[in-house]
Formats: structure tokens, C-alpha cells, sequence
């Protein structure tokens, strides 16, 4: 019997109503050839990178298994220019044939519709069906090749009609729907004048752009006509309903695999879908919408909507909350497994130590670790008996064996910093799982969790805090904790040997940045403090503990001291903020750090201490004066803006008018309060993120310096080398931590 053929789809946020449709088009065509398909796809595919999703976008590791025969990767799915560049660093690494969907960018051979003559087809729509003359062009970002070519169709129709195209009127957008949100801002402001009608790349620009005209008084299509791209299926979640061209991903699915099918085979099929667009008329132009088309989504969303009531009024929950070991887990999901429609198979893949103590290295989880597949339904297979493999196989062998052609689905399950393996949902007819898979994903990835730590001696002994010498909350040593190691180690120690004191003394008090309100969320600040400090404390001859609720502290031992102590200081300013970046709190008046540097012997230990402690609850004190200064808040909030983003760009001469004064008395005030000038305290935060990312992240400089803003590799070495004397290669060696990365 011949081997079946299997070919990887690489894609993100595979449920997302416009990837439906091109890996439908793709299981169809390979469901017709006997080929099997396996689509590794993250679940939020935010376009930010940020740390909750670094654990998501691990799901890409299963590219360098050995299962595949070719690979299509669907370039335009992902919105995150870092992740992108990883996914394609890791296929660039198979020895397989691979085919591109949606860039030309891509050395593979590229498979994609004319879109510029989709978007010729609506600008003619426009000229000829309405008799317009004055149209828009949103794009998407000049550097890439699909916005370029888009612009090509609408500048194309607008020629051969005589209307002169007038760069004013070709607007650059991000392909979402933050900057239709934009644009429209400028029609209300009247920054830009509104034309008859604009065109818009996307719908996602599209929605963004009428949602945000509609709130402000402007009537479309009486006041201006808008016109999308693609066909996202979201038409029904915004009024009026979207005039669009239905971009034929369906088609492009099928001749992507056509063509790899070809380049696995040597043999030529000799055949090729068309992949016009199709016109779908909305409210949003006057033809007025099609019935037809609306029935169908309307249908499509309804029938989404009574799986998620499952979720929503199910006892999936409350049961596996209940689960006394995995055994009553996969129970629960058995009974549940009906929340998820039209799926042949649905499989729970876990790493064999998903269940042991959360401290597992990324390595751990390489492509030759042992993983285990409980079966919570089969229509082909009654076993329930679980399955023992190796990931680089992604899925044991019994679940492709059928005598179907099947597609399997690989979803992420982790907790917070915690990866626990992948659910596989299998279909043997071109169907996928809808938006209430996603809560089912996080429903499982907290039962998993809570099962863990019910098993988890350790974190039960933290929390009932058995040991006098640890803190309950982080896990550290306590004062006496801390102090007893340091005891134990000044009796060994010689008379002259040193020793570096760091200590970090938070602020979480009315009025700070850190400042939430919710006890919960402190708590949940404190823990990842902690982690830090145990971060930065690895390795051999440094001892940390945490003295009281807002007091950590990190003793560094003679030898080990770091030939700059700045440099270690400044490496923990970049994991604090690293830390309460995670928790959405910007800004650097929740904490502060000192370091003093003193001998072993107790007297002058417990001096340090002390002096430490004072030093530090005076800084907070000046903290506290700071926020209470005038007009304060007011910039450290335009501040903590840039703290949560510093690659974007904020030109000093639009900052200064959200508080409706000249740019030069801006700039003097914002010096005043931060004690660096806005423009260098833009430079000092990319950096502080890139410093970040380079300490707790395994990313190369170049994703680093395009992760932080920097179009050009050169420039971000040239200013980070002008902000810390070193480069970042030595940066994140000589910080001292490099070793726990």
C-alpha cells in the first residue's frame, strides 16, 4: 500500500472567518488527491509581540518534525512581523518542497490572485457604476509587495478612466482596523478633506473606518461611499453592511496544493483554478446589499453562536475544575466532546512531564521529547487507551491512519508560563472549529493547570506556608530565610571577603503606576517580582529572598561579584520592566533600586542592610513628591504610553497638543519631571526593551532591533552601543544572567 502523502499547512488563527476559507479551498483539493494535511496554527495571533503569547507561538516548533512531505505557508495570516520572520527562519530550515500563499516577497514559489485587478474591479465599480471622480485609497504598509500591488490596481483604473492619480489621495493604513479608525479622525477633523468614496485595502480597515464615521454623525453611503477587500465574513458585526470584493482564497487553497503536489511528484496536473474576485454589494455603496450573501453569513453566525452557548451554559468547567487526576479529565471532555461540530477525531497531546514542577527550559520540549495522546473522540477508532510518541512525529501514527484523507489541527495549550502540548481537532471533510474552540482551549489549559498544582507538593507547602523562612506569596526566602542562608555562608567565609547587596523596594501605594486596586492583581505583581528576582538570582554565589512586602534583595558572594556592578543593576531595571510590562503597568515609579557593596562579617552585613533599607525607602519618598507635583500625572500617563509601545513614533510637535500648549514649553516641562528630554526618552525605551528582550528571550539582534522599532540593523547597534557602551551580543553576556535564559 502506498505511503499517503502529507503536507503541512503553516498558518495563524487558522478559525479567523478568511483563513477558513483558503484552508477549506486546501483540504478539498488534498481530500481529492488522498493527501493528508496537518495546519500548525497559533489560536490569538496578536499583531504586538508580548509574553503572553510567546508560549502560543511555540506551536511553530512542530515545523522542524519529519512528518511532512511539502509545506504551504499562508504569509498574510500573521500579523506579527517577528513571528512572521521566525516561522520562515524555521521552514527555510526544511529540506521540502514549499509553496507561499500571499507574498512575493518570499522565495518560494508564490501562489496568490491578481489582486491588482481586484482592486481595479471596485475602483471601476466606483467610476462607472456611480459616476465618481474623487476616490481614496487606504493601503496597507508601503514595505510590503500586496500593498504595492493594490495601489497598482486602483492607480490603473483611475488612468484609464482620465482621472490623474494624486498621491494625497493613497493613504498607508496597517492592514487592521486601528488605522480605518484613523483615517476616519481625519475626515471628522478635517485634516483631510472626505472624497465621494475610498477604497479600502481590507475590510478590517474598512470596519475600523465606518464604525468610527457612523459614532461621529457621517452618513455612508450618503456623505461618502466605502468599499472593502477580501471578505472576511464579518460583515454582520458592523452597520451599515460592507460593500466588498470577495477575494477566491478557496481557489487559492486548491492550487497551492496543485502546485506542491506537482513539485513532491515531478508529475504535472496540468490544471489551475481561476481565482477572480467576486463583487458583493452592501448598504455601504447604493446597489444595496445581497440578500443572498447576508442569509449565509447570518446562518454561519447563528450557528457559531449556539456552539458558544454550550460553553457559556455547559459544565465543562465546573467538571474539570473537579478533576482528581488526568483520568477524570479526559472523563469530562468525553461527555463534552460534542461542544465542537463536524470533527472526525479530537485528541489531547501533553508533554509526558506536563504535570511536574513549572521550571522546564524551552529546550526540554525539543523535537525528540516524549509526549502522550489521550483520545477523547474517534469515529474510526474505539481505543481509548492513551498513545506514548515522540513530538517530532506531531501526532501518533493511529490517528492518520484511516482510510479517509484527514486534516489535523494543532492548537496550543499553555498557562501563563507554563506549556503543556497541543490539542489535535482531525476532520475528513473541509470543515473548521469556529471561535468557541478557542474558550474550550483556555477552559482545558486552566483545568491542566489547576490538576497540576494539586499534585504539586511544592506549591501546596507555598501556600499553606509551612516553612518559617519563605515568604507564602513568592516562594523567596523571608527575612530570616534570607538572613540564615547569609549566616551560614559568613561562617565559611574569610574575614576580608566581600560581598554586592542589590535591593529593590517596590511601591504599590495610592497614585503609582503600579497602583490597581484589585488585590488579586497585586498579588499577581508580587509573584512575577519574585520571579524575577529568582531570575536574576540563578546561578552559583547569589542568594535573594524578600525581607518584607515591599523590600527584594539579591547578595552577590565574593568572587562572583560582577566587574560592573552597574551593569547588573541596570540589567534588573530591565527585567523589572520587562515584569510589570506583563501586567500592563508602564512607567518607573513603582520601584527603585540600590546597590552598596560591603564585608561578609555580620556587623557590617546587617549595617548594609540598614543603610540599603533607608536609601531606599527615601527614594519611594521622592517618588510619592514626584506624583503629587503638578500637572504630573498628565505626562507620566503620556509616558506610560510610551513605555507600553517605544517603537511607535509620538513627535513632540503632536504631544504637546494634548495638553494644548507649544512645543518648546512641552519639552521643558517633560524634562523637568523625568529628568531626560523627550526626544533621548524615546531612544532610552527602545532600548530599555530591546535590553528586556535580550535577557529573558532567546531572540536574535535583528528580531530584537525590528521588535523595538528599528527598520535598520546598524542604526539600533550605532544607539545601543551609545546608550550602554557595549554591544548587545556583550551586553547579554556580561549582564551575568545569560546562563538562565
Amino acid at each position: 500500500m502506498t505511503k499517503k502523502l502529507v503536507f503541512a499547512v503553516i498558518t495563524a488563527r487558522a478559525n479567523a472567518s478568511e483563513q477558513i476559507q483558503l484552508v477549506e479551498g486546501i483540504m478539498e483539493e488534498a481530500f481529492g488527491k488522498n493527501i493528508d494535511i496537518i495546519v500548525i496554527s497559533n489560536v490569538h495571533n496578536a499583531s504586538e509581540y508580548n509574553d503572553f503569547i510567546k508560549l502560543e507561538d511555540r506551536i511553530y516548533a512542530l515545523i522542524d518534525s519529519e512528518k511532512p512531505d511539502g509545506i504551504i505557508l499562508t504569509y498574510d495570516a500573521f500579523m506579527n512581523p517577528v513571528l512572521r520572520r521566525n516561522v520562515l527562519e524555521s521552514i527555510d530550515r526544511k529540506d521540502v518542497p514549499k509553496v507561499c500563499i500571499g507574498s512575493e516577497e518570499i522565495s518560494y514559489p508564490l501562489i496568490d490572485n491578481k489582486i491588482d485587478l481586484d482592486i481595479e474591479k471596485i475602483t471601476d465599480h466606483l467610476i462607472e457604476i456611480h459616476g465618481f471622480n474623487d476616490i481614496d485609497f487606504l493601503s496597507g504598509p508601503k514595505s510590503l509587495g500586496t500593498s504595492r500591488i493594490r495601489e497598482e490596481g486602483y492607480r490603473r483604473s483611475l488612468a484609464k478612466h482620465g482621472i490623474a492619480p494624486d498621491d494625497n489621495k493613497i493613504i498607508e493604513g496597517d492592514f487592521w482596523i486601528v488605522s480605518g479608525e484613523r483615517t476616519a479622525l481625519e475626515y471628522i477633523n478635517k485634516t483631510r478633506k472626505i472624497p465621494q468614496a475610498i477604497v479600502c485595502s481590507n475590510d478590517y480597515m474598512a470596519y475600523g473606518l465606518c464604525d468610527t464615521l457612523l459614532e461621529n454623525g457621517i452618513r455612508i453611503p450618503q456623505d461618502l461611499t466605502v468599499v472593502g477587500y477580501e471578505y472576511t465574513g464579518d460583515r454582520a458585526d458592523h452597520y451599515p453592511v460592507l460593500t466588498t470584493c470577495r477575494r477566491n482564497r478557496k481557489n487559492l487553497g486548491r492550487n497551492a496544493v496543485i502546485k506542491l503536489y506537482e513539485l513532491v511528484t515531478g508529475k504535472k496536473t496540468g490544471t489551475e483554478f481561476a481565482t477572480d474576485g467576486e463583487m458583493i454589494y452592501g448598504d455601504t455603496c447604493s446597489c444595496g446589499a445581497d440578500i443572498s450573501f447576508l442569509s449565509e453569513e447570518l446562518r454561519e453566525r447563528k450557528q457559531q453562536q449556539f456552539y458558544s452557548m454550550f460553553n457559556h451554559t455547559g459544565m465543562l468547567e465546573q467538571y474539570l475544575t473537579e478533576s482528581r487526576d488526568i483520568s477524570d479529565l479526559i472523563s469530562a471532555l468525553r461527555r463534552h466532546s460534542y461542544f465542537i461540530p463536524d470533527l472526525s477525531g479530537l485528541y489531547l497531546c501533553l508533554y509526558e512531564n506536563w504535570c511536574i514542577a513549572s521550571d522546564i527550559k524551552e529546550s526540554d520540549y525539543g523535537k525528540d521529547c516524549s509526549m502522550i495522546c489521550y483520545t477523547i473522540s474517534d469515529i474510526y477508532n474505539s481505543s481509548d487507551e492513551p498513545v506514548y510518541f515522540k513530538k517530532n512525529s506531531v501526532v501518533p501514527d493511529k490517528i492518520q491512519k484511516t482510510y479517509k484523507a484527514n486534516a489535523c489541527f494543532c492548537c496550543p495549550l499553555f498557562f501563563m508560563e507554563k506549556e503543556f502540548g497541543y490539542m489535535v481537532v482531525r476532520y475528513d471533510k473541509a470543515k473548521c472549529f469556529g471561535e468557541s474552540f478557542k474558550n474550550w482551549l483556555k477552559i482545558i489549559s486552566n483545568a491542566l493547570e489547576f490538576l497540576r498544582m494539586k499534585n504539586d507538593i511544592d506549591y501546596l507547602t507555598r501556600c499553606k506556608n509551612l516553612s518559617d523562612y519563605r515568604d507564602s506569596v513568592t516562594g523567596l526566602s523571608n527575612r530570616a530565610g534570607f538572613l540564615s542562608s547569609i549566616k551560614i555562608l559568613q561562617k565559611d567565609a574569610l574575614f576580608n571577603s566581600r560581598c554586592g547587596i542589590y535591593m529593590i523596594r517596590t511601591c504599590f501605594s495610592t497614585g503609582t503606576a503600579a497602583d490597581t486596586g484589585n488585590l488579586g492583581t497585586k498579588i499577581s505583581l508580587e509573584v512575577s517580582i519574585g520571579e524575577t528576582v529568582r531570575f536574576v538570582s540563578s546561578g552559583y554565589g547569589k542568594i535573594c529572598g524578600r525581607l518584607d512586602d515591599s523590600t527584594f534583595v539579591i547578595a552577590v558572594m565574593d568572587e562572583y561579584l560582577p566587574v560592573r556592578p552597574g551593569l547588573l543593576e541596570d540589567a534588573i531595571h530591565a527585567l523589572m520592566y520587562g515584569c510589570f510590562r506583563k501586567h500592563g503597568v508602564y512607567g518607573d515609579d513603582f520601584y527603585t533600586v540600590s546597590y552598596s557593596e560591603t564585608d561578609i562579617n555580620p556587623d557590617e552585613f546587617e549595617k548594609c542592610i540598614k543603610q540599603l533599607e533607608e536609601k531606599t525607602a527615601y527614594d519611594i519618598r521622592l517618588i510619592h513628591d514626584r506624583i503629587h507635583s503638578p500637572g504630573y500625572l498628565n505626562y507620566r500617563n503620556l509616558r506610560s504610553r510610551i513605555y507600553s509601545d517605544p517603537s511607535s513614533n509620538l513627535p513632540a510637535d503632536e504631544a504637546c497638543r494634548l495638553f494644548c500648549i507649544s512645543s518648546g514649553r512641552f519639552r521643558v516641562l517633560y524634562k523637568s519631571f523625568f529628568g531626560i528630554s523627550y526626544h533621548q526618552d524615546y531612544i532610552f525605551l527602545k532600548i530599555l526593551l530591546s535590553r528586556y528582550l535580550l535577557l529573558s528571550t532567546g531572540m536574535s539582534v535583528s528580531s530584537i532591533a525590528q521588535q523595538c522599532g528599528y527598520e535598520n540593523d546598524k542604526y539600533f547597534l550605532h544607539q545601543f552601543k551609545e546608550v550602554t557602551g557595549l554591544t548587545p551580543n556583550q551586553y547579554r553576556v556580561e549582564a551575568g544572567i545569560v546562563e538562565s535564559i
